[in-house]
């Protein structure tokens, strides 16, 4: 279990739970916790890969309080700690999703690319190790 300093953050705590039993051997979840409340997950898809996928997913009430940063920051910095083979996070994000932009933004996630996926644009970005 990963826990905030809760003088400096909101009461936020990570329940590292490895999913296997549900997903496929390659995948790590997540749950997301606000105080003792579930509140969303976190996902990395191709986690044997050096380039693993991240999948977030909040529920509405939670969103845009900093509690998605807050996880991908503390997640993604131990995973790189961890797995020195990673060379970067994928994260894909559709063009019309302003407020997930936004995050991946502020954790220095790099656009790559626009790809056409069912008739959407969406934005591809990494994040690079520091």
């Amino acid at each position: 279990m990963i826990r905030n300093n809760e003088k400096t953050e909101p009461s936020i705590k990570l329940k590292v739970e490895e999913i296997l039993r549900r997903l496929n051997k390659n995948s790590r979840s997540f749950g997301v916790y606000f105080g003792d409340e579930y509140v969303g997950y976190v996902s990395f898809v191709n986690y044997d890969r050096k380039n693993p996928e991240i999948q977030i997913e909040l529920s509405e009430a939670h969103r845009n309080k900093g509690i998605g940063f807050r996880a991908l920051s503390l997640l993604t910095k131990r995973i790189f700690e961890e797995k020195q083979d990673i060379e970067y996070f994928v994260y894909c994000v559709m063009v019309d999703n302003p407020a997930s932009i936004r995050l991946i933004e502020k954790l220095g996630g790099k656009k790559i690319e626009t790809e056409h996926f069912v008739e959407k644009n969406v934005n591809k970005y990494h994040i690079l190790r520091d």
